[in-house]
């Protein structure tokens, strides 16, 4: 196990990428085992410290920040990838693209891929219940484990360690370490595609753009529909119009070469860095899944100059502001709220989305603190 006090480390682990100021933690921990984790978790207990849980730190909303009090635990560490008789073991810090590349030479792979796949682990995927880019197809992490080894700490400080599947995942999965640790998951796989094929369409204005996207989703084969607005699409050098990106696993698309492919891909993956880039640097995450609703949020949006992409066929999109436009974010979320959205599609609450949480929505999460962390060790600033 690996411990840091050092400052450098300190100021580094109170910063993520949601651009929120957080206090600086007291010290930071390396994990390499799960006795390792239990070391971490004696010394917490013993020392009253709460806790904080870190992936790659790609989250958006705060999620992994420390507290005052609080030491971190950092998985980049725990990154063992065991695969036999078909049955797949990931520790929580193993890279999503590193599962992958190790998933390739058995014709699999993970499908469910989040546009931070290159650095994104595996537990902080389970943590906020990550969707990506072909969550149209392959739905939500959950949809993807068999079971999780998970550890919590329970009203008299005793350290629980637990296999859950079915039904309790959802206590783990998608709740932002607000209940205890992922450990390790056994995660379902898919056969690879053998063929891969591309539309790439471009739209004057929203209503057609929409239009085509419930026409698509009608048919069965198609694995991904995203979507990139005008003002996104002069960032990335296209002609300014909205666009729509539809994969299918066969060969009915009108773009079949490979390279082709993965040139249109990587524009779609330039979106995040070109906005960012552009002083677009806060990413937002509202869903809506009814159609005229959608329409009206995007109009708002274009209407407001904030450029926007995302996985539309989910009804997700990923509106960009800049720094100082926290007011039109918040206006944002109201208007989401008005026409029956939610707030977030795939990114979580964390700190910077609590204030939108019905109280419903908040007594849920109080009762699940109830049963997994009476003691409040873990993530405290989170969700409530």
């Amino acid at each position: 196990m690996i411990k840091k006090s050092d400052n450098i480390y300190k100021y580094i682990y109170s910063i993520d990428a949601s651009h929120l100021e957080a206090p600086i933690c007291d010290s930071i921990y390396f994990p390499e085992s799960k006795n390792d984790i239990f070391d971490i978790l004696k010394i917490a207990i013993t020392e009253n410290k709460k806790i904080s849980l870190r992936g790659a730190g790609t989250n958006l909303v705060g999620n992994c920040l420390p507290s005052d009090n609080s030491i971190i635990i950092d998985f980049s560490k725990l990154n063992k990838i065991n695969f036999e008789n078909n049955n797949l073991i990931v520790e929580s810090g193993v890279v999503l693209d590193d599962l992958n590349l190790f998933l390739e030479k058995y014709n699999l792979f993970f499908p469910v891929v989040p546009g931070s796949h290159s650095n994104c682990l595996i537990g902080g995927m389970m943590a906020t219940n990550a969707v990506g880019m072909r969550g149209f197809k392959y739905g939500k992490m959950i949809d993807w484990i068999n079971s999780a080894e998970i550890i919590y700490i329970d009203e008299n400080k005793n350290i629980i360690e637990k296999n859950i599947s079915g039904d309790e995942l959802k206590y783990f999965c998608g709740t932002e370490g607000f209940s205890g640790i992922i450990l390790k998951a056994n995660l379902k796989t898919s056969i690879k595609p053998k063929n891969i094929s591309l539309d790439f369409f471009n739209f004057d204005n929203v209503n057609d753009l929409i239009n085509k996207v419930y026409e698509i989703k009608k048919n069965q084969k198609v694995s991904a529909i995203e979507f990139i607005d005008k003002e996104v699409s002069t960032f990335i050098n296209l002609e300014e119009k909205f666009y729509l990106l539809i994969e299918y696993e066969n060969e009915i698309g009108n773009i079949k070469n490979l390279e082709e492919i993965k040139k249109i891909w990587d524009l779609r993956d330039a979106c995040y860095p070109t906005c960012a880039a552009n002083g677009f640097i806060l990413i937002e995450d509202p869903q809506i899944e009814n159609e005229e609703n959608l329409i009206k949020l995007i109009n708002w949006l274009c209407e407001n100059n904030i450029p926007i992409f995302g996985h539309i066929g989910l009804g997700i999109i990923h509106p960009h502001f800049k720094i100082d436009q926290n007011t039109l974010i918040d206006e944002m979320y109201k208007f989401v709220k008005e026409l029956d959205g939610k707030v977030s599609g795939e990114h979580g609450i964390g700190i910077k989305k609590n204030k939108f949480l019905s109280q419903d929505e908040k007594n849920y999460f109080i009762e699940l603190k109830k049963k997994f962390d009476p003691l409040c060790f873990f993530s405290v600033n989170n969700i409530i």
